[in-house]
């Protein structure tokens, strides 16, 4: 008898309390910004129209870049690490040979319902709740001017650097409500920043055995985590992003692979119990970045305000034809389709799948602003994904509008023709 998997998303989200303390100023000078996780239900379609949703924040910060390529591994800022190659061709220092290979997805889980016709799309909103100013500023006294005359005015930045060796600077973006924590360059100077010639480059080339343990890793994000205060109850279990060790296990010449000093890793965020992904079905959060020759994070991006309202929108219930967009490869999924007769053909098989979010934007006319949307997803795991497929899921919307709007699964597909030279 087949299991019945259904998705409640729309009435299970447990709100979570959290309390993210950033000290700014000095001990009796704080400013506290709470990251307590507050959701807001609004009318049903409030956010208008969602068939022209977009995965590219548009100036948001870094936090995954939904149309990465699922064999193309994103890095903490967000974008693709130009030194590993998309799906088919061979990474390193040397001109990149290609081997098209085409990806059939079946789905290989068990029978689904979804049993609500309608789900909460959330936005995040921006800021971190009521900026003081006018507390802020009675702090200070500023002789050149009147300080005070700016009471009434909105707190919209701040940036704090630290001023020793491997201290970092802090900026806090309140109109979006976001923090993001990054080296203060010049107190970074390590010995390999300052080579000149290729000689000294390669006196401080990383090799594999000086890369430490993802376990090590995590630590060091927790350790850095727990010093700044920063509440981990808001993300998932951490997911490390070193698509270097498969490049390096499968090359023929290895020293042509670049071995980072950096490891990053993203803490997926969380709305209730389900996690947030971004559109290529990888974990989208709190990205945190860990220099392994110094053992130091050197960045955390994205830590965000915890502010939703939620919308209701119709779903798509009929499991047949969510399937079948999983079975193309997931929600907007343009990835061409190599001649058949000239290529290799793998079969990737998607298993049951689970409720999370996808984190699109979606553009407001008029104003060229966006907002940040989370929409109900079923995230279909691929149980057998090579080592070179970087994405592990595929992710299908379960509003009715956005799908009906992907062109990438309105029928025909495109085929590609292979270069000349290789066929």
């Amino acid at each position: 008898m087949n299991n019945k998997f259904k998705f409640t998303i729309a009435a299970a989200v447990a709100v979570a309390v959290l309390f993210l303390v950033i000290n700014v100023l000095p001990e009796d000078k704080n400013i506290l910004l709470s990251g307590k996780q507050e959701i807001v239900k609004i009318n049903s379609n409030a956010f208008g129209s969602l068939a022209a949703l977009t995965s590219s924040s548009r100036g948001q910060g870094g936090g995954g870049n939904g149309n990465t390529s699922p064999v193309m591994a994103p890095d903490a800022s967000g974008q693709e690490d130009s030194k590993i190659a998309p799906g088919g061709m061979g990474g390193g220092g040397t001109e990149p040979a290609f081997f098209p290979v085409n990806y059939k997805y079946t789905y290989k889980g068990e029978a689904f319902t979804v049993d609500f016709d309608k789900m909460e799309v959330y936005e995040r909103m921006g800021g971190f709740g009521a900026s003081d100013l006018q507390s802020l500023l009675s702090r200070f006294d500023v002789g050149l001017f009147n300080i005070n005359k700016f009471a009434d005015a909105s707190l919209d930045y701040i940036t704090a650097s630290q001023q020793y060796d491997f201290g970092h600077t802090l900026s806090l973006d309140l109109k979006q409500g976001i923090v993001n924590i990054y080296e203060n360059w010049e107190k970074w100077q390590t010995p390999d920043r300052l080579c000149q010639n290729e000689a000294c480059y390669n006196q401080y080339r990383m090799r594999p055995e000086d890369m430490p343990s993802d376990e090590y890793v995590i630590a060091t994000a927790n350790a850095f985590l727990a010093e700044f205060g920063i509440d981990k109850a808001a993300y998932g279990e951490p997911v490390i992003q070193n698509m270097w060790r498969i490049l390096y296990e499968s090359a023929a010449d290895k020293s042509s692979i670049y071995i980072p000093d950096v490891v990053s890793l993203v803490y997926p965020a969380k709305i209730g119990d389900n996690e947030v992904y971004d559109q290529g079905g990888n974990k989208n959060g709190m990205y945190v970045s860990v220099n392994v020759r110094l053992n130091k994070v050197s960045s955390l991006g994205e830590l965000t305000s915890q502010r939703y309202q939620g919308s209701e929108y119709a779903t798509e219930q009929d499991t047949k034809r969510l399937i079948g967009v999983a079975e193309k490869g997931g929600y907007q999924n343009y990835m061409p389709l190599y001649d058949q007769a000239n290529t290799e053909t793998k079969e990737l098989e998607l298993g049951s799948p689970i409720t999370g979010f996808v984190r699109l934007w979606q553009t407001l006319s008029g104003n060229g602003k966006s907002r940040d949307l989370f929409v109900p997803s079923l995230i279909f795991p691929i149980t057998n994904a090579p080592d070179e497929y970087y994405s592990k899921h595929v992710i299908v919307p379960l509003v009715k509008e956005i799908l009906d709007s992907d062109q990438s699964n309105r029928g025909g597909i495109d085929v590609m023709p292979l270069p000349a030279e290789i066929k």
